[in-house]
């Protein structure tokens, strides 16, 4: 399964996964997630999939960079 950080409130993460969402206290995160991060879950811990995580921003990039663009018509 897939894990999301969505965002930071206060203490907690807030994590998606499969249309599910949970909460996770902020210290069981490394220091290094960040918002947008794929989480994996690694010995009773969590650690940040660095690979999927930057394939992730630039599938974002890409699709959100089209917004806005006339389309010549």
């Amino acid at each position: 399964m897939q894990y999301i950080l969505d965002r930071f409130e206060e203490d907690a993460a807030v994590v998606e996964a499969g249309g599910e969402w949970l909460r996770l206290p902020r210290a069981a995160l490394p220091p290094s997630a960040r918002e947008g991060d794929v989480l994996l879950r690694a010995g009773g811990g969590w650690q940040v999939d660095e690979a999927a995580s930057q394939n992730r921003r630039e599938a974002l990039r890409a699709r959100f960079a089209g917004i806005g663009r006339k389309t010549g018509k």
